[in-house]
């Protein structure tokens, strides 16, 4: 059967909004970097957690990361390798100083970008991952591995302060800079210091707790609120010389 076309009218339906967005997604370039740094975020807001912001953006970018590869002709190995990704970051940051869980992670990252479209291409027309990308990604994921590994070896080392300053840290007030939940990060003589919380579950940014001792990560702080009950406790016990 013959078409006849001629004089016929061309008309053009542009994308909308929505459709420029599953297409920008669906790039296997996009979706590869958006899994790589949500997995990347995701780890350094364990490592460090009262972030948020790292792990906000983490999660969002493994939703449109993952997203994007649902348009794409994947291939299922390649979303398992992804995922193993994930979780192996996940348990480089919870469980961080030998570096085993992260060395998996990056080679499960850069094998699940070489094979997300593998065996779905078009002769000629190839849709993959670009080999710059995945080396790129590979690196920085190995770099944030030795990164952990050393804070971690570099936090059980033993803390040396000098008598002095000893003295002068115990009984000052430090202001929380990083949640204590029971550890984080706590300001104190204008010096950011590693913190424990002993005597309450968590303190947030912004309260002022004080330092009770130091230990080798770094120091361990008490509430504040504490010396305020101790002398009101102290002041009910106290006999009364005054009559």
């Amino acid at each position: 059967m013959r078409v006849d076309t001629t004089g016929a009218e061309i008309q053009t339906i542009e994308m909308n909004i929505f459709e420029r967005i599953l297409s920008f997604l669906a790039d296997p370039n996009v979706a590869f970097l958006l899994i790589s740094l949500g997995t990347l975020a995701l780890a350094v807001e364990i490592w460090s957690p009262g972030l948020w912001v790292p792990g906000a953006i983490g999660v969002v970018c493994l939703i449109l990361g993952f997203a994007g590869v649902g348009f794409l002709p994947f291939t299922w190995a390649a979303v398992v390798l992804l995922a193993l990704a994930v979780l192996f970051f996940v348990l480089e940051a919870l469980h961080p100083g030998i570096g085993l869980f992260g060395a998996f992670g990056a080679v499960a990252l850069v094998l699940g970008g070489l094979f997300m479209l593998g065996g779905s291409e078009l002769p000629g027309q190839a849709l993959r991952v670009s080999p710059w990308l995945l080396t790129a990604v590979g690196v920085l994921a190995l770099l944030l591995t030795v990164v952990l590994v050393r804070e971690m070896r570099r936090s059980h080392r033993p803390v040396y302060v000098s008598p002095y300053a000893r003295e002068r840290l115990v009984g000052e007030l430090a202001e929380v800079t990083v949640r204590l939940a029971p550890q984080g990060e706590v300001r104190v003589a204008g010096e950011a210091w590693r913190a424990e919380l002993r005597g309450a579950d968590s303190a947030e940014v912004g309260d002022r707790v004080r330092v009770a001792e130091l230990s080798q990560p770094g120091l361990v702080v008490e509430p504040a609120s504490h010396d305020v009950s101790n002398a009101e406790t102290e002041r009910v016990h106290s006999p009364d010389t005054g009559r």
